[in-house]
């Protein structure tokens, strides 16, 4: 089954999440998949999320940091993921919850850590043959 496969790389900056929003949504968009309109929407909520955490709970967000956006369209589904840099170490004994995950969670069939092979967060999401939500 073909798929299309789009990437970047951003800067781990707080101007950067609105870029990596328009480079999710700018993409689907063109996807010959033909990806429904709710599920863009969800990508677009789920990547700001994810980028916002990048940048506030990863080296990412240090001076010359990056993270990398992928996603990979296919007939009914999608995955992405961003991959960052390691995680900043804790201060004292309390260690930030990326409240974004949550939300990510919520919105995607399916999300998860990509540890122990890499630093970042991978999503799905997937819809009928009609353009409704599937999970």
């Amino acid at each position: 089954m073909a798929h299309t496969v789009f990437s970047t790389s951003l800067p781990g900056t707080a101007e950067s999440v609105a870029v990596a929003r328009r480079f999710a949504t700018g993409t689907l968009h063109v996807a010959p998949q033909g990806v429904p309109a709710a599920i863009v929407d969800d990508v677009e909520v789920i990547v700001s999320d994810l980028a916002t955490n990048a940048i506030r709970y990863t080296q990412s967000g240090d001076a010359g940091g990056t993270y990398d956006l992928y996603l990979a369209v296919h007939e009914r589904s999608l995955s992405g993921s961003i991959r960052t840099q390691a995680p900043r170490p804790p201060l004292g004994e309390v260690f930030p919850a990326p409240d974004g995950l949550l939300l990510a969670q919520a919105l995607a069939d399916e999300c998860s850590s990509l540890m122990p092979y890499e630093h970042g967060v991978f999503f799905t999401l997937g819809w009928s043959l009609e353009g409704e939500r599937r999970g």
